[in-house]
C-alpha cells in the first residue's frame, strides 16, 4: 500500500543469490572469445572516439576501449561492467519486490526469476543491451518509491540515471512516454506537475547534448538504424518465442504473466497501475515498430517482482485453508463411542492455546466420591493460571486425536488392582477445581470400582497409564468427551476421550 512502510530487506536471501550470479557471470566471462558486438566497440572506442555513433551512443564504445587499455586482451575485465550490471539487476529487482510489498520470500523469488532469465543470457559479453537493462530498473525502482515516499529528489536522481541510459541506447523516451501516458490516464497526475521530476529531464537533455550534436551533424545518421532493425524481424511468432521464453519458463514466464495482470487489475497495487499500463505501451511499441526481442529484458523486473508478491499472497493464503483431511480430523474428534469389546485407546496430553489461561470447559459427571476418573482438568496437575472463563454448560467441547493403548494383559498373576478410595479423601470436582491425586496400582488382583456417574460399574484394573471412561452426551444431544482418563481403573469396554478447554 502506498505510503506504508515495506517489509525488511531479505539481506541474506538477496546476498547469497546476488553472490551465486556474480560467480557464475565470472566463470562464464572466460570461458569463449571476443562476440563480434564487443571486438567492434573496442575497436570503435580506441580507434575513433567520438561523441557519438552512426548506430548508438558513446558510453559503451569508450568505456571497452578503455578497459581494453587497462587489461588489454582480459575478457573477464571486458565484461566486468555487464557481469556487475546483472549482479545489480537481480538485486534491484528483489527490492522493487519489497516496495511492491513483498516479503523475504517474494524477494528471493523474484531476484531468482530475473537471474535465470534473458538478463543473464545477454549479459555475458559487453554490448548496450546487457547495460540498458540495468538503467530501466533503476528508473522503475526508483518511480515505485516515490509513489510509496513522495521524495522529489528520486526524481532527480531518476533524470540522471535516464541521462546514463541515453548515453548507451536511445530507447528510454518510450519509456518516459509511455509513463507520462500511464500517469494521465491511471494516475497520480501529480507526477507530471513536480519540478523535480523536469528538472532531472533537463539534466538528461544536457548529458545528452554533444551525442545530438553529433548526430545532427552527420545528417542523423542514428535514424537509419530502424530501417535495418525492421529488416532482421523474425516474425510475431520468432518475437514471442524469445522475448517470453527469455523470461524463463520455469518461474520467470508464471510470474511475468501474473505480474503484468496484478499490476493491471490487483487492488493492492493500485498505486502502481500507472507503471502497468507503461509497460504495456512499451512492449506494443516495440512489436509495432519491429524491433528485437531481447529489447523485452529491460521490462522483465518489474512484472516479475509483482508475480512474486502475488504469489507469495496466494501461498500465504492457501496455508491458512482449511483441507479436506483437517475437516475430516476436526470431525473424527465429534465421532460416536467405538462399539462395546473394541481395542481401548489411551489419552495423551490436552493442547491448551498458548496465553489464553482457560480452564477445563466443565468438568465431567462424578459421584460425591471422587475417585481417579473424576478430575477437571486432564493432563494437568492443577489448572492454568489467568481469569478462568468456562464455556456454558451446552457448549460442546473438542478433543485432541487419542492415541492406541496397547491391549490389557489377559495373564491372572499379572492382573492388578487399584486400591479403593476413602470417602475421607473424596473431593466434589468443579470447572475451576484442581485435579486430585490419582491413586497407584498395587500388585494384588483384587478390583474395585470406577465411579463414572450416578452408579458405579465393575471392571478389570489396567497397569498405570490411561484408562478409558464412557463419553456422555450434552443436553443439546451434542457428544462431548466425557471423564479424563487418569492413571487409574476403568471398564475394558468403555472408550477413552478427554476434554480441553
Amino acid at each position: 500500500m502506498s505510503g506504508a512502510p515495506p517489509p525488511p530487506v531479505a539481506r541474506r536471501h538477496l546476498a547469497l543469490i546476488g553472490s551465486a550470479v556474480l560467480v557464475v557471470m565470472l566463470l562464464g566471462s572466460r570461458n569463449y572469445g571476443y562476440f563480434f558486438d564487443e571486438a567492434y566497440f573496442v575497436v570503435a572506442g580506441r580507434e575513433h572516439p567520438a561523441a557519438g555513433y552512426f548506430d548508438q551512443p558513446p558510453l559503451v564504445p569508450l568505456l571497452a576501449a578503455g578497459l581494453d587499455h587497462l587489461a588489454h586482451g582480459n575478457l573477464v575485465v571486458l565484461r566486468l561492467p555487464a557481469t556487475l550490471a546483472v549482479v545489480a539487476n537481480t538485486l534491484l529487482t528483489g527490492l522493487l519486490a519489497r516496495e511492491l510489498g513483498g516479503r523475504a520470500g517474494a524477494q528471493a523469488f523474484a531476484a531468482a526469476a530475473v537471474a535465470m532469465s534473458l538478463v543473464s543470457s545477454v549479459g555475458h559479453w559487453l554490448a548496450t543491451y546487457s547495460l540498458d537493462p540495468l538503467w530501466w530498473t533503476v528508473i522503475l525502482y526508483l518511480l515505485v518509491r516515490w509513489v510509496r515516499t513522495r521524495a522529489d529528489r528520486l526524481l532527480l536522481l531518476a533524470g540522471a540515471v535516464t541521462a546514463l541510459s541515453l548515453l548507451t541506447k536511445f530507447l528510454v523516451p518510450a519509456l518516459w512516454v509511455a509513463v507520462a501516458v500511464g500517469a494521465l490516464a491511471c494516475g497520480p497526475r501529480r507526477l507530471l506537475t513536480r519540478p523535480a521530476l523536469w528538472a532531472g529531464a533537463a539534466l538528461a537533455v544536457v548529458a545528452v547534448a554533444p551525442t545530438l550534436w553529433w548526430q545532427a551533424g552527420h545528417d542523423w545518421a542514428y535514424t537509419r538504424m530502424g530501417a535495418v532493425v525492421r529488416a532482421e524481424w523474425p516474425g510475431g511468432t520468432g518475437f514471442a518465442l524469445v522475448g517470453l521464453f527469455g523470461a524463463g519458463l520455469l518461474i520467470g514466464l508464471p510470474l511475468l504473466l501474473a505480474g503484468v495482470v496484478a499490476l493491471l487489475r490487483s487492488r493492492d497495487l493500485r498505486p502502481y497501475r500507472f507503471l502497468g499500463v507503461a509497460l504495456v505501451l512499451v512492449v506494443a511499441a516495440i512489436v509495432l515498430t519491429h524491433g528485437r526481442a531481447y529489447y523485452l529484458a529491460s521490462v522483465y523486473a518489474l512484472p516479475m517482482a509483482a508475480g512474486a508478491v502475488v504469489a507469495e499472497g496466494w501461498l500465504a493464503r492457501r496455508g491458512r485453508r482449511p483441507t479436506a483431511s483437517s475437516a475430516r480430523s476436526r470431525s473424527s474428534r465429534y465421532s460416536a463411542p467405538p462399539p462395546a469389546g473394541s481395542r481401548p485407546r489411551r489419552c495423551g496430553r490436552p493442547r491448551w492455546p498458548s496465553g489464553s489461561g482457560r480452564r477445563c470447559a466443565r468438568p465431567p459427571p462424578c459421584s460425591s466420591t471422587a475417585t481417579p476418573c473424576c478430575r477437571s482438568c486432564p493432563g494437568r496437575s492443577s489448572p492454568p493460571t489467568g481469569p478462568s472463563r468456562p464455556r456454558s454448560a451446552t457448549a460442546p467441547s473438542s478433543s485432541p486425536r487419542a492415541t492406541p493403548s496397547p491391549p490389557p494383559s489377559t495373564s491372572s498373576a499379572a492382573t492388578r488392582a487399584c486400591p479403593a478410595r476413602t470417602a475421607g479423601t473424596a473431593r466434589t470436582t468443579t470447572s475451576a477445581a484442581r485435579r486430585p491425586t490419582p491413586a497407584r496400582c498395587s500388585g494384588s488382583a483384587t478390583r474395585r470400582p470406577c465411579s463414572t456417574g450416578p452408579s458405579s460399574t465393575v471392571g478389570p484394573c489396567r497397569r498405570p497409564g490411561r484408562p478409558v471412561i464412557p463419553s456422555y452426551t450434552s443436553t443439546r444431544g451434542e457428544p462431548s468427551p466425557g471423564p479424563s482418563c487418569g492413571s487409574g481403573c476403568a471398564r475394558s469396554d468403555a472408550p477413552c476421550r478427554r476434554s480441553v478447554g
